[in-house]
């Protein structure tokens, strides 16, 4: 899905194919696949101008929520792809300072911080 979006795949099929995933994994109980999905749908959602009018970069909507929102400074796998998918946002809406912002917070490395800390789980 992730793939998908990067390579311009029509949104509004995009997010069809999104909630059809989501409600598989969900089905197979497999909580990161549906959590990811999520994510993904979230920025599509922003993309299309169905959430976030006002601010197309405010992470939280129908794809995700606050309580997800909340949850995610505590979950190393997940922040990085919820920081990455806002920083997509961040670019497309010339947000470029916020973007900025989010890096030297994070550190540039933060997504290899996740990739290498899934793989110790």
């Amino acid at each position: 899905l992730q793939n998908k979006l990067l390579t311009g795949a029509p949104l509004a099929t995009l997010e069809a194919d999104i909630v059809q995933y989501s409600i598989q994994m969900k089905a197979l109980k497999r909580e990161q696949a549906y959590r990811f999905a999520c994510i993904i749908r979230q920025a599509v959602l922003n993309l299309l101008g169905r959430n976030n009018v006002d601010d197309p970069t405010n992470f939280v909507g129908d794809g995700f929520s606050q309580a997800d929102w909340d949850e995610t400074p505590e979950d190393s796998f997940w922040m990085p792809e919820v920081k990455f998918n806002q920083g997509l946002l961040f670019t497309y809406f010339g947000e470029h300072q916020k973007q900025v912002d989010m890096v030297q917070k994070y550190g540039h490395d933060y997504l290899q911080k996740a990739v290498m800390a899934g793989a110790e789980n």
